[in-house]
């Protein structure tokens, strides 16, 4: 279907705003044709793309928004369109935007309350953390705080790496320790062997082991979700004589490491811990 000379117009015009406005958009782009229904909770006159704009960021409430191009309508939205896919429709001469600064995550707020702890991880994604949030389904006419567990599956199930021998800070034993056989699967470092993996060099022949492994870059915040890392194993002077890529995950109060083996088969590596 072709377009009207003033949607063209606001498409472009959109498109620009919100590509030399960051302050405005952040990392979100307007989606043409496209609009979020059943969850408008404000209607406001808005000249312009910009002003439609503005005027979701200053309300605490809106996570989205619907200019209707031509009449100079801009439709506040409780919701986004990953929270509600179902919603999100075709519609001419309208255009959606979900608001990324400073939008306030759903059921963080009595003002914005949820329906179910799964829209809330379907809005927020892998930023969504265990803990409390309020909805508005559970009594009638109530807005009451209730828990969530956010966890994703890798979160829960894991296996635990629990043996003192695995602390930078133990030595070589006899026979040394080897982890040519571990996983692949999501693995947890906890009790004696400490709450997470060394994240500096270890010297050889500690952990337990004869090449010492450890993650050679930082570990990722709740938001990054499942990130790719290096692990490298010192042999010696060489603090990476063999290296290998793993997952690692945080999950709020741990971290877990989604591991396969070692990259050397002929002699005894293994992963360190400490914490």
């Amino acid at each position: 279907m072709a377009t009207s000379s003033s949607a063209t117009a606001f498409l472009v015009f959109s498109q620009i705003f919100c590509a030399v406005s960051a302050q405005q958009c952040g990392n979100e782009y307007s989606i043409y044709g496209m609009m979020l229904e059943r969850h408008t909770f404000k209607k406001t006159k808005a000249s312009n793309w910009s002003a439609c704009v503005q005027a979701c960021n200053d309300d605490t409430r809106c996570q989205s928004m619907n200019f209707v191009i031509g009449q100079e309508i801009c439709e506040l939205n409780n919701r986004t369109k990953e929270a509600r896919p179902k919603d999100f429709v075709p519609r001419h001469q309208r255009s959606y935007l979900k608001r990324s600064i400073k939008r306030v995550p759903l059921g963080s707020i009595p003002e914005l309350p949820a329906v179910s702890c799964a829209e809330i991880k379907a809005s927020e994604g892998d930023t969504a953390v265990s803990g409390k949030y309020w909805f508005d389904s559970i009594k009638p006419g109530e807005v009451v705080l209730a828990p969530c567990n956010m966890l994703v599956e890798e979160c829960i199930n894991y296996q635990a790496l629990t043996s003192a021998h695995r602390n930078d800070t133990s030595w070589r034993p006899e026979p040394a320790h080897s982890d040519k056989s571990l996983g692949p699967g999501w693995f947890r470092f906890q009790g004696d062997a400490g709450t997470k993996m060394t994240k500096t060099c270890v010297p050889y022949r500690r952990c337990g082991t004869d090449a010492s492994g450890w993650l050679n870059g930082a570990h990722p915040a709740v938001a990054d979700g499942t990130v790719t890392r290096s692990v490298c194993f010192s042999w010696k002077s060489n603090c990476c004589e063999w290296s290998i890529t793993i997952q690692v995950r945080n999950c709020g109060d741990y971290f877990v490491y989604y591991i396969s083996g070692t990259p050397y088969q002929n002699g005894n590596l293994g992963y360190c811990s400490s914490g």
